[in-house]
């Protein structure tokens, strides 16, 4: 279903889905490339269907179960070392694997400290 509310459309899906492809906006009669902002409600899934048509991607911390802040407070509790926030030694070869910051490695987000 879409709504438009002062110049805005807003597309309402009843069953819960990620956006993964265009379709969920083409099946209403809206083409997103012909629109100045789009936003979606997904962490990742949106990715391989609107990373070729934007030119920007603005990520958007809610604070809901996944961010993108990681801050020291929420690993009290954690055993420690665990990568990737800390070197961990390879137990065969004795290699330091370090976590790669701003970047993403095997899935994890690399963990950014925020500067103070």
């Amino acid at each position: 279903m879409v709504f438009r509310v002062g110049g805005i459309d807003i597309l309402v899906i009843t069953n819960n889905g990620q956006a993964v492809d265009l379709g969920q906006f083409t099946s209403l009669g809206i083409d997103p490339t012909r629109y100045r902002t789009v936003a979606v409600k997904s962490m990742q899934h949106f990715r391989a269907a609107f990373e070729p048509i934007a030119r920007e991607i603005v990520l958007v911390d809610t604070g809901a179960l996944c961010s993108e802040i990681y801050t020291p407070e929420l690993f009290t509790w954690v055993r420690r070392p665990i990568w990737p926030l800390d070197p961990i030694p390879s137990p065969r070869t004795g290699h330091v694997h370090r976590p790669r910051r701003g970047s993403y490695s095997s899935g994890i987000p690399a963990l950014r400290r925020p500067t103070k």
